[in-house]
């Protein structure tokens, strides 16, 4: 199996004080400087659209999805607000569908948790997670949360484990009890703003596997977690933990403000290896925004 493309984006403070860049207007010879945000906003747009030709003018094909029909669509929410993170779609054309919710009903049903659990802080929103068959009808769904507050970052992903069917979350909690059992590790590192990233695992039919925290006595947030064909998952995410984080991997060294973390995990939830990802950058840090696994070729 190699791994990882990571898809990171580093801030710097070149990229957000116009003094600085005016100050380094020139380039040695051979040097290079970091795509602008304007550069990044035009790319966007340009894969928006290549993206939106394709799905409605096709090269051949006559299905309703090539033709840019739509199959079916629903709402999902209660009396309160949700937000929509991701979905993602497994070999049998199952949808999972995950996000943030502050309703206390309407969400959950026949899944491994039907009560929502709140929070006492800014974000006090339980992440959810519904899954469809192929049709749009819903065959279960889950509140995951605590007494803590699983919204503050807005960040949420979903895996399928091709081999398996099982589907794994990942996301951010401010609670300290009711996220881990039976993964790596059970106990809540801290965090007074976002808190520890949290990994969890399901089968196919919604019933908890395992589930574990992961973070230091700083903040972490989970952005993104996939899986390899025999199995493992990764998860990754940013931190401002100097320690309780990398063990086994590239980098052991924290390299301030915020790095970027990679964790590898069996399928039974214990930590292979982690490592931290990122330099000193200025104010701001290094941020990942999704990992990828690949076949060897």
């Amino acid at each position: 199996m190699k791994i990882i493309k990571k898809l990171m984006y580093t801030h710097s403070a070149e990229r957000r004080n116009p003094s600085v860049l005016a100050n380094h207007s020139t380039l040695a010879e051979g040097e290079t400087r970091p795509p602008s945000e304007e550069s990044f906003l035009w790319l966007s747009l340009v894969l928006f659209f290549i993206s939106y030709f394709f799905l409605l003018h096709p090269f051949g094909g006559t299905n309703s999805f090539s033709q840019g029909t739509r199959l079916s669509a629903t709402y999902y929410g209660g009396v309160g607000m949700e937000s929509g993170s991701v979905v993602a779609i497994d070999a049998s054309g199952n949808v999972y569908l995950a996000g943030f919710t502050d309703s206390p009903a309407g969400i959950a049903s026949g899944g491994h948790d039907n009560t929502f659990a709140g929070g006492t802080g800014f974000f006090p929103w339980d992440v959810f997670l519904v899954k469809f068959n192929s049709t749009g009808v819903r065959q279960w769904s889950t509140y995951y949360g605590g007494a803590g507050d699983e919204g503050g970052s807005n960040e949420a992903s979903v895996a399928v484990d091709a081999t398996s069917g099982d589907v794994y979350l990942a996301g951010t909690t401010g609670s300290n009890t009711g996220i881990a059992s039976g993964g790596f590790d059970n106990t809540f590192g801290g965090g007074s703003i976002y808190g520890d990233a949290f990994l969890v695992r399901f089968n196919s039919a919604g019933t908890r596997l395992w589930a574990t925290y992961y973070g230091g006595m700083g903040e972490e947030v989970a952005t993104s977690v996939t899986t390899d064909v025999s199995g493992n998952v990764y998860l990754a995410g940013y931190t401002q933990s100097s320690s309780g984080i990398a063990s086994g991997g590239f980098d052991h060294t924290f390299g301030g403000v915020w790095d970027a973390f990679l964790e590898k995990f069996n399928s039974s939830g214990v930590r292979q290896w982690a490592t931290y990802y990122g330099g000193p950058s200025g104010m701001y840090g290094t941020y990942p925004f999704g990992v990828v696994t690949r076949p060897l070729s």
